[in-house]
């Protein structure tokens, strides 16, 4: 159990968390957008779902946070958080690890600046049609369909005297962006090679993709669903022919839409298409992707670790070694100086030599010591 919690990451329960409310967020808007046109509310598991979906997002949050939480508890008595805790800091010099690094901090700040601009618009105008200002009391410029990351999606239609609200969903996008990037920073914490960290780069680049793919889909849907829920939504305006228009070119386009009320005919202009928050998600989930990449190919390791890692030798930790006294040659001693003076005479020691005892060789006396006679037979001596 303990084996297959460990391979839960946390970077997967932030893309379960952001996948999933998103997926909900469009469900609700589409039902809550069904319900109104039909003038049918009374959805007893709608109403409890959306009046309790707060508290159910932030009790899934909370058990997440707690389980990425003991995973990185189980990472620091393995192998150790490392000296920055979070490994996407692990900036030093110009190489590929800390290109990356910068790269994935620059996606991030990109990704907070999208919240504020809008993902995606379809807006109305109809300021140059004279016949319509006589009627209309309400600006006859403005947007159908908002979607941004702070406000989250509001759908109105151009009313007499003022816009007429649809459906909205006030929940923010940006609660759940911001979560993502909580998980991910959460995820790097105490990664010690470069690789490992790349992919979490890679799959948050591409659940970047996500929002901006289900924005696509959900205008798409939108046609679909068109002809059962939009068709009497306005009397002098067709609805349905803006959503069909809007699905069957989600990118982006524009198109004139006839509208006749009270006799007086005209046509309203329609832009539609992605934002510039959506353009910027685009551009960060490259960034992300491009920086996954840096990291993968650096195969850095960003610290020792307490055991060795899977598949890595073990580090090289510097030893202590003991200094060997160097063996010097003897030092030769220096004579003394001469000195002016004479040496004093040094004292010969005794021989120990014994004298050899000398015989006469003409009558075999002995001869006295230094003796050139023989002081028996007088025999003269040679040397």
């Amino acid at each position: 159990m303990m084996k297959k919690l460990s391979k839960f990451r946390a970077s997967s329960v932030g893309y379960f968390i952001f996948l999933t409310t998103i997926l909900s967020l469009f469900f609700l808007l589409g039902v809550n957008t069904a319900s109104a046109a039909n003038g049918t509310t009374n959805i007893p598991a709608l109403d409890w779902l959306i009046s309790n979906f707060v508290l159910l997002f932030i009790l899934i949050i909370i058990i997440s946070l707690l389980i990425v939480i003991f995973l990185i508890y189980r990472r620091h008595k393995k192998f150790g958080l490392g000296p920055r805790i979070v490994s996407i800091f692990y900036i030093d010099g110009f190489n590929l690890k800390s290109i990356g690094n910068i790269l994935c901090i620059v996606g991030i700040i990109i990704v907070i600046i999208s919240l504020f601009y809008p993902w995606y618009v379809v807006s109305y105008d109809a300021q140059s049609d004279l016949n319509l200002e006589a009627v209309f009391e309400a600006p006859l410029k403005g947007d159908i369909i908002y979607l941004d990351g702070i406000n989250g999606i509001k759908v109105t239609i151009p009313g007499l005297t003022e816009p007429l609200p649809i459906s909205s969903m006030p929940i923010p996008f940006s609660l759940v962006i911001g979560i993502s990037i909580l998980f991910l920073i959460l995820a790097t914490v105490g990664i010690p090679l470069s690789k490992k960290l790349g992919w979490k780069y890679l799959w948050y680049g591409i659940k970047l993709l996500i929002p901006v793919i289900l924005i696509l889909i959900g205008v798409v849907a939108l046609g679909m669903i068109s002809s059962s829920f939009f068709g009497g939504v306005s009397d002098y305006f067709d609805v349905k022919a803006v959503i069909n228009s809007v699905s069957s070119s989600p990118f982006g386009g524009n198109t004139a839409v006839p509208v006749s009320i009270s006799g007086v005919s005209g046509t309203i202009n329609l832009q539609w298409g992605l934002g510039l928050g959506a353009w910027l998600l685009l551009i960060a989930a490259i960034i992300m992707l491009v920086a996954g990449i840096l990291e993968i190919i650096s195969k850095t390791q960003f610290f020792a670790t307490k055991i060795p890692l899977p598949g890595q030798a073990p580090p090289i930790m510097p030893v202590r070694q003991t200094p060997i006294p160097s063996q010097q040659p003897p030092i030769m001693q220096q004579p003394p100086p001469p000195s002016s003076q004479p040496p004093a005479p040094q004292k010969q020691a005794p021989s120990k030599v014994k004298p050899r005892v000398m015989f006469c060789p003409e009558c075999g006396s002995k001869l006295a010591d230094n003796a050139t006679f023989c002081a028996n037979c007088g025999k003269k001596l040679g040397k």
